[in-house]
């Protein structure tokens, strides 16, 4: 299956390039990995993994095949963008051109992801949702600030100092680890960044509209989602009755179904292209140089591995 975060996290532009780092090592391997990824979900028999393994290798020459081109183009555009500003439009537009890919990407698996979903069996389809669960609870201690403040009288209160609760409901280790993966992600492409570029996304991330309850609630209804969805393939008549299953709830694990989640989902998108489009505009000459120094090397990279 194609988890849900894989693609969620397409938020920002600079996921895509952290997928770009180690992508020589690691490209060719993605069958095996994608195998392992999901025996850590749900213990495979021999011949399930051995089917799902060469899936994943024909899914992985058509990537080769028709996106490692495109993707190269798009980084060799990104270059000539990186010594100009951006406007948070221009960004959200290259947000666009990610989606489809993933989008193109996600219509090609589903011939994958049925034929496991229907090759799994009851204990495996609880198996699965267990560690789904066990993903969720994780989530949960992460994110959700659960612990009320209380006051020296030992009464429970909203805001204490050093205890100001978030908006949001998000914990402190839940907005420390946003920060921190974000100040990672953007040194991949900038280098070091400035004082006031780490205060921007302080900023950013202290006023952000992100909220784990909401982001927990639909991590739930994917995970029902595709336990009925699994449900439902056992009984599909024809493999292309099972595959319209399976591309229904592609279409609803990329956009959520609920009008209240789509409009979170694109408002925090258009929060990502804001928050990236002023990182970039505070970005020094020698940071643009770095920015199109590493867009340059993953083009040159996956431009290589296409003629493989």
């Amino acid at each position: 299956m194609i988890r849900a975060a894989r693609f969620g996290a397409g938020v920002w532009l600079v996921v895509v390039l952290t997928g770009c780092s180690m992508v020589s090592l690691g490209y060719p391997r993605l069958p095996d990995l994608g195998v392992l990824w999901v025996q850590r979900q749900v213990s495979l028999e021999h011949a399930q993994a051995d089917a799902l393994k060469q899936d994943l290798s024909g899914l992985l020459a058509w990537h080769r095949q028709h996106q490692l081109g495109p993707t190269a183009d798009l980084l060799h555009r990104w270059q000539g963008m990186a010594d100009a500003d951006l406007s948070a439009d221009q960004v959200c537009q290259e947000f666009d051109t990610v989606r489809g890919l993933l989008r193109d990407l996600a219509r090609q698996a589903v011939p994958t992801m049925t034929r496991l979903g229907r090759s799994l069996h009851a204990s495996q389809h609880q198996e699965w949702a267990q560690a789904q669960q066990k993903s969720h609870s994780e989530f949960r201690e992460t994110y959700l600030d659960t612990t009320p403040a209380r006051s020296w009288l030992g009464q429970a209160q909203a805001t204490i100092p050093g205890h100001a609760s978030h908006p949001t409901g998000i914990s402190p280790a839940g907005l420390e680890k946003r920060l921190s993966q974000a100040t990672e992600r953007y040194s991949m492409l900038y280098g070091k960044l400035t004082a006031e570029q780490l205060r921007t996304l302080q900023q950013a991330f202290n006023q952000s509209i992100f909220d784990p309850r909401r982001m927990l609630a639909e991590r739930e209804r994917r995970t029902q989602d595709l336990m009925q969805i699994l449900a439902q393939m056992e009984s599909a008549a024809t493999e292309a009755q099972a595959q319209a299953l399976m591309r229904g709830w592609l279409e609803r694990l990329l956009m959520p179904p609920a009008p209240a989640q789509q409009a979170h989902h694109q408002a925090l998108a258009r929060e990502g292209c804001t928050q990236l489009a002023r990182i970039h505009q505070l970005a020094t000459p020698e940071q643009r140089r770095h920015a199109a120094t590493t867009l340059g090397r993953y083009e040159t990279e996956l431009r290589q591995l296409a003629t493989r």
